[in-house]
């Protein structure tokens, strides 16, 4: 059941404990503005993370296998997936097979939880439930309630189920499909790629971009065009009340260049491979974000087994990429890391 951020922390624990660089993968994992730690100790932190993540997995276990009647071996299979937001199922036809309309009101749940912060959670069973009207929190829940909206409306109210669906599963990065969602409107279809690389909330166990980057740099531009009116006036920029510094701002943006630079690369290499360009990019965008599916040749109906080799081989760094969140793999290949 391996899932918290792809189950790397055990690099993190290593490293530490030699010594060599763990604040600073942490931090660098951790992509929210002023990185929080929900107690001194990383023993503790982590423990802390592991009960959440557990206890969540359980409920949906109980509710799949008591509530919606799916076997308890799918109920399993399916839970290990949702938390981790791994989005793997022991059919082909993914949670569209089942054809249960409650077993998935139930999984859209726990991954909408999946693609909240961990920090969140905590400070939510701590009983601090104004911690909910956090700035990235309520940008997750707008992002999500306009990408419903506009798939119902290209779709149509009678499926408005699989809309739902679809844009939590994809948002969240898990990766779970009801329905063909290739073969929808481009409109539906430009949407859920641009879910793709927004991805989830930082410190969820969500992959791409995540929603506290996009907020970041939301702020950072509406002060750049303040300051562009009036070059002499001091704007600080804030989040959820907290000044944000120049370093994380710098940070965040380096970070975004190398996602889109990483991201069009891939995409062009994939096209020069025989790829078509639709293909190319959702492949790309769902490997980097580490989502599953994509369009085009990769859609909910297709697979990856078709492509080339060497168009494989791209993914697999893609998704390397992706998991470990870029930054981590060019500190690990950087010898001044490891100089300390």
């Amino acid at each position: 059941m391996v899932g918290w951020d792809g189950g790397h922390s055990s690099l993190y624990f290593y490293l530490a404990q030699t010594g060599v660089g763990g604040s600073q993968l942490f931090d660098r994992e951790f992509p929210g503005p002023l990185p929080e730690r929900l107690r001194p100790r990383f023993r503790t932190t982590a423990r802390l993370l592991w009960t959440i993540y557990v206890g969540l997995t359980v409920a949906q276990i109980a509710l799949l296998y008591f509530l919606a009647r799916v076997e308890l071996f799918d109920s399993i299979c399916i839970s290990f997936s949702t938390i981790p937001t791994g989005g793997f199922t022991p059919t082909t036809g993914s949670i569209g097979a089942y054809a249960n309309p409650l077993a998935e009101y139930i999984i859209m749940a726990f991954m909408f939880l999946a693609g909240m912060s961990f920090i969140l959670h905590y400070q939510i069973l701590r009983g601090n439930w104004k911690a909910i009207k956090g700035e990235e929190f309520r940008l997750y829940v707008i992002i999500l309630g306009a990408a419903i909206f506009l798939l119902i409306l290209s779709q149509g109210f009678s499926s408005y189920r699989e809309g739902m669906f679809q844009a939590i599963s994809i948002m969240s990065t898990t990766g779970f499909v009801t329905v063909d969602f290739a073969s929808w409107h481009s409109g539906a279809r430009i949407l859920l790629l641009t879910l793709m690389f927004i991805g989830a909330c930082g410190g969820s166990t969500g992959g791409a971009i995540k929603v506290v980057r996009v907020l970041a740099l939301i702020k950072h531009t509406r002060v750049m065009m303040r300051k562009a009116i009036s070059p002499k006036a001091v704007i600080p920029m804030k989040l959820n009340q907290k000044p944000i510094s120049e370093g994380i701002i710098r940070d965040i943006i380096s970070f975004l260049f190398l996602y889109i630079l990483v991201a069009i690369t891939a995409s062009v290499v994939l096209c020069f491979l025989g790829l078509n360009l639709e293909t190319a990019i959702s492949a790309v965008a769902a490997t980097l974000g580490n989502v599953g599916p994509g369009l085009g040749g990769v859609g909910p109906i297709s697979n990856y087994a078709g492509l080339p080799s060497p168009a494989k081989f791209i993914l697999i760094i893609c998704m390397w990429l992706g998991r470990l969140e870029l930054f981590t793999v060019l500190m690990i290949f950087s010898p001044r890391f490891w100089k300390g």
